[in-house]
């Protein structure tokens, strides 16, 4: 609504085995081109001691973008959003409402069973609303919740997607799916998919068709290194078998909807196995058979 893209980062210095969370935020340049940090400041933190920054940038219209387009960031202010424990996914971590509320999805850093949602209004210390529970199943006999993903659509809902592990009788992961009307007040957890193993899911992301005034839920997600799709025309209660996007060697997808109803999805590729890494897309017109 502000023009204004929002990013939040997760970074891994894996010689000292340390993880980093930060957050830039972008207004068009010349040319209502988008411009990005090209690194960014990432605040170094234990992987047993997160927590969720937001960082916020100066105007476009500072002199300097003449200059250095990246430069400026250099001199935003970073905010702490979330305290430790706190964690984001590699998916889709924050979006604004129709309020103009930015909403961030969040879970644990130290392994628990609960995924939350953070409100503010403008980013700054202190105006963060956190601990807005979005599922806890301490007592449902899931091990842990992990790879949140939030998406708010056109008519003013909010969407949530969050992998679920369970050890017991046997090992299974489950990608379950919850919505909510004002971004604090969520559904019971509906389960979407499920499979056998350990880690075999990841990176979830929810999008929203609207199929002609019917709401079509997409989860785009990893099975092992394979991109797959789910759907739903009835809210969750169902959904169809997986779809396959992708043929293998693949990681970190992403899908968008856009207005004349193409679906549209992205996902890295290993071009040979090991070697260089390529981007793979793909798009389509939902058709419900």
């Amino acid at each position: 609504q502000d023009d204004y893209a929002h990013i939040l980062k997760f970074t891994m210095n894996t010689s000292e085995n340390r993880y980093g969370m930060y957050t830039t935020r972008s207004t068009p340049g010349i040319g209502n081109a988008f411009i990005f940090t090209a690194a960014g400041l990432p605040l170094p933190m234990s992987s047993r001691d997160n927590r969720v920054n937001f960082k916020l940038g100066t105007h476009a219209n500072d002199p300097r973008w003449n200059e250095d387009p990246y430069g400026w960031w250099q001199d935003a202010v970073e905010y702490i959003a979330v305290p430790s424990p706190a964690q984001l996914s590699r998916a889709r971590n924050i979006v604004k409402d129709g309020s103009g509320t930015i909403n961030l999805v969040y879970y644990s850093s130290s392994a628990d069973t609960w995924i939350r949602t953070a409100r503010s209004t403008d980013g700054t210390d202190g105006s963060w609303n956190t601990g807005n529970a979005v599922y806890d199943g301490a007592s449902d006999g899931y091990d842990r919740a992990r790879e949140a993903s939030i998406q708010y659509d056109t008519d003013g809902g909010f969407h949530c997607v969050f992998i679920l592990h369970k050890s017991s009788p046997s090992s299974t992961e489950s990608i379950a799916y919850v919505d909510s009307s004002n971004g604090l007040s969520w559904s019971t957890p509906l389960i979407a998919l499920a499979v056998d193993g350990v880690d075999v899911l990841d990176d979830p992301t929810i999008d929203v068709v609207d199929d002609g005034g019917n709401e079509i839920l997409l989860i785009t997600y990893m099975d092992d290194d394979v991109v797959k799709m789910i759907y739903s025309s009835d809210g969750g209660g169902s959904w169809a078998d997986p779809v396959t996007l992708s043929s293998g060697d693949d990681s970190l997808p992403d899908t968008c909807v856009t207005s004349d109803g193409y679906i549209h999805s992205c996902w890295m590729n290993e071009e040979t196995p090991g070697g260089d890494t390529r981007i793979e897309y793909i798009r389509a017109r939902f058709v419900e058979e």
